[in-house]
């Protein structure tokens, strides 16, 4: 199985916002299967899905995982993060949204076929 690294790149300066500022690595985590979606990122947290199965939330600055979600099958799309709630969509039928500052459920939808897709957020949810 082909894993994947989630690398997190700073710029070297926090005062160097210009666009071709020098980057550098700040943490990596390799996960146990391929990342199909991109990671999401709101808080000072990335939310990272997985084909292992799993989600991810990351703290920006030190790299350390703050929880993860076994969600019983791949996770291929990118997670929607708004107003303190992320959503992840399982591949086989189920979307969650999570709490994010500690990945909690907060409600499960039941599809009746794939997930493949991230969330559209409508204004005021």
């Amino acid at each position: 199985m082909r894993r994947a690294v989630v690398l997190a790149a700073l710029l070297a300066s926090p005062r160097r916002r210009a666009v071709g500022a020098a980057l550098h690595e700040a943490w990596r985590f390799q996960t146990d299967g391929p990342v199909h979606g991109a990671a999401a990122v709101a808080g000072g947290l990335a939310f990272v899905p997985s084909e292992d199965g799993h989600v991810y939330a990351f703290d920006l600055r030190t790299g350390r995982q703050r929880w993860v979600l076994a969600t019983g099958s791949s996770v291929w799309a990118t997670p929607a993060v708004t107003r303190g709630c992320s959503t992840s969509a399982r591949a086989t039928t189920a979307m969650y949204a999570l709490r994010a500052r500690d990945g909690r459920r907060r409600w499960t939808f039941r599809a009746g076929g794939d997930i493949t897709g991230g969330a559209a957020l409508a204004p005021g949810w």
